[in-house]
């Protein structure tokens, strides 16, 4: 009987996951063809699997309402954030002087653990006018479309970096000697 709860908990957690991955995924794309269907189907599934292998995915961890204002205050800030970008690429390419002062930078990733980083590193690919080419230990190497981002990237990688781990509920440490 025990086993019968606990097949019927798993089961119910993971039509739950599903479900709310499938109705994201799917409402996002706006394709609404049965093979897109099929393939997003089947690439939730497959997220769902890779994430319980790598151990991202706590079945015992109850959703709580504030996980989810975090979710979707870093959602709504991310979109803020792109849509600043864009406006700023935009003005950049229409420039008079039409010049490209593309390059790569570096910037130190302030403390944070390996799913912070990545996010961090996501984060900055989502902005318009920035790609994260490599992540190494706490630098994470970005191509720029304008090397006088680098500044800008600096000073807001640190609010960026609290977001995130807002977002994932990393508790920073501080030392003190």
């Amino acid at each position: 009987m025990h086993k019968v709860r606990y097949f019927i908990k798993i089961l119910k957690f993971y039509s739950i996951m599903f479900s709310i991955m499938m109705t994201i995924w799917y409402s996002m794309s706006c394709e609404y063809s049965i093979n897109f269907f099929i393939l997003s189907c089947i690439s939730t599934w497959a997220t769902i699997f890779i994430c319980q292998a790598f151990n991202l995915i706590n079945m015992n961890r109850s959703i709580r309402y504030s996980s989810l204002m975090r979710v979707f205050s870093y959602y709504l800030w991310t979109i803020k954030a792109v849509f600043l970008a864009s406006i700023d690429v935009t003005s950049r390419i229409w420039s008079v002087h039409g010049s490209s002062n593309s390059g790569f930078c570096n910037i130190k990733i302030p403390k944070t653990n390996e799913i912070g980083m990545v996010a961090f590193a996501n984060s900055v690919t989502l902005t318009p006018g920035t790609i994260s080419v490599y992540l190494d230990d706490d630098i994470l190497i970005i191509h720029t479309l304008d090397t006088s981002l680098e500044k800008t990237l600096i000073k807001e990688s640190a609010g960026m970096i609290k977001r995130v781990n807002k977002l994932i509920g990393h508790k920073i440490i501080v030392d003190r000697l």
